[in-house]
């Protein structure tokens, strides 16, 4: 039996990045961010859902610096810029 994924998509997270990912008319340009990695997996193994996430975020340059921010500042937190080149950022709450 597959575990429905309503517990992950109500997720406040989850909720903050997809309220926060810019739509196509977004003037800095749209972006789509997927969430991956081990909450993924321990969600379909053993129905959990952690806290831990990890996303991945496409888009143009600096997209996932900014819905970093973005969610960040939706969740009272702050974003840490992890890597300048490859544009990995965190928000942290």
């Amino acid at each position: 039996m597959t575990p429905t994924l309503t517990p992950l998509a109500h997720h406040p997270i989850v909720q903050a990045v997809a309220d926060c990912a810019p739509s196509p008319n977004d003037a800095a340009g749209p972006c789509r961010a997927y969430l991956v990695g081990g909450a993924v997996r321990d969600f379909l193994l053993h129905g959990t859902v952690a806290d831990d996430l990890d996303f991945c975020v496409l888009g143009g340059k600096g997209a996932a610096e900014r819905l970093a921010k973005r969610v960040a500042d939706v969740l009272d937190g702050r974003y840490v810029l992890l890597d300048v080149p490859a544009g990995r950022a965190t928000p942290l709450f």
